[in-house]
């Protein structure tokens, strides 16, 4: 990554990423990590739609050596690419993003009710085959209170604007 970013630093403009597409997660982190991290000039190629560069491709890839991973930014190593370091393990710390899932109901909703939705949805998520599918396509899911995911969802709000912000991303 140290190699990557300087030679990204050296050749402005030169180097290109893609994305699902313009305002999406995956445009977003590069962004920060690019962009407003390390002051980088990398021109972002959004591919609408994400077809070409969906999980299963890139793995395919990975298996195959057409393309080299130089790390993954979680905070933990992937269990579908064990072999491929965190960030932080490649030198740039501080840079941990997960895409993240979760549901919401209308404000006012019944406590009551919140509970109930809460106790069904930590159930299905312990289910062998639904933890099975979910690590297949690499997610590794993470229950949570309500109280707590309004809270992240509070803290992530505030970075992601500050890194659009920062960014000067625009949706055209």
């Amino acid at each position: 990554m140290k190699e990557l970013i300087a030679l990204l630093k050296a050749n402005p403009g030169k180097y290109s990423y893609a994305s699902p597409g313009h305002g999406t997660s995956p445009h977003v982190a590069c962004e920060r990590l690019f962009k407003v991290t390390h002051g980088l000039d990398v021109v972002h190629v959004p591919f609408p739609g994400g077809g070409h560069i969906t999980l299963p491709l890139i793995a395919q890839h990975l298996k195959d050596g057409t393309l080299r991973a130089l790390a993954i930014a979680s905070s933990k190593r992937s269990p579908l690419f064990p072999d491929v370091p965190t960030l932080s393990e490649a030198g740039v710390p501080n840079h941990e993003v997960a895409f993240w899932v979760g549901m919401l109901v209308p404000a006012g909703t019944a406590k009551d009710r919140i509970d109930a939705l809460h106790q069904q949805i930590t159930r299905i998520q312990s289910l062998a085959d639904v933890k099975e599918r979910f690590a297949s396509v690499g997610f590794d899911p993470v229950g949570s209170t309500p109280d707590r995911f309004a809270a992240h969802l509070k803290a992530e709000s505030a970075e992601w604007a500050r890194v659009v912000r920062d960014a000067k991303i625009k949706i055209d």
